[in-house]
């Protein structure tokens, strides 16, 4: 592939799969130069968002030449070459057009995007394994429009950071418990050292005549009453 013909630069060369087919590549145009045989068949942009360039990788599939070959000298995602391919053969101009261009129920309208949004917290809680598929089929009954799961796959990942955003702090707010005095960081007050002179709590609230009035000491053991 590091050919040169005419300042060109070869990216496909022919093999015994593809004896006529090559293609040529000029960086200070940015340009391809498809060649068959020897004979220039065209000149296309070297632009993958270029209706032309999809064009002719569609042509170059269709030819016979090996996918794989293709992914990696074109750079592009062999499921739209494949679809440009089927489009081309199949003959129809509308068809063509679109898988050109890439028009077609992908794309989001405004009215789609206010439905994902509303309805996505609802069957991502229900069941997050199958939320992307029940919604596609809601948007199709209800929008008559087809989405793939690639084409919401970023739409997903925004929704899904939101979702999981709002319930995290909703639990984290749930798991916080009021703080009572003894859960201060603050140290406890120091308590003072009981004394000789200080009433027993026992005594001085709970009398057990129920008067309240503490029960007057006994004399000490051994000596005589008065």
């Amino acid at each position: 592939m590091s050919d040169s013909f005419s300042g060109l630069q070869a990216i496909l060369g022919t093999d015994k799969k593809n004896p006529m087919f090559a293609v040529y590549r000029d960086e200070q145009k940015r340009e391809l130069h498809v060649y068959y045989g020897f004979e220039l068949l065209e000149v296309v942009p070297d632009d993958k968002t270029s209706p032309r360039f999809k064009l002719m990788v569609a042509q170059l599939y269709n030819a016979g030449i090996k996918g794989i070959t293709l992914v990696e000298v074109f750079r592009v995602d062999p499921k739209f070459m494949r679809r440009w391919g089927r489009a081309l053969k199949s003959g129809d101009p509308e068809t063509l057009v679109k898988a050109l261009q890439g028009r077609g129920p992908r794309k989001l309208t405004p009215e789609i995007k206010a439905y994902i949004k509303r309805r996505f917290p609802i069957l991502y809680e229900e069941n997050p394994h199958n939320y992307s598929s029940r919604l596609r089929k809601e948007v199709y009954d209800i929008f008559n429009v087809r989405i793939t799961g690639e084409g919401l796959r970023l739409h997903f990942h925004e929704l899904k950071a939101q979702h999981q955003g709002r319930t995290g702090a909703h639990d984290a707010q749930d798991e916080q418990e009021p703080l009572t005095s003894c859960e201060s960081d603050d140290p406890p007050p120091p308590q003072s050292p009981p004394t000789d002179d200080a009433p027993d709590e026992q005594s001085a609230h709970d009398a057990p005549d129920g008067t309240g009035k503490a029960e007057q000491p006994s004399a000490k053991k051994g000596a005589p009453a008065v």
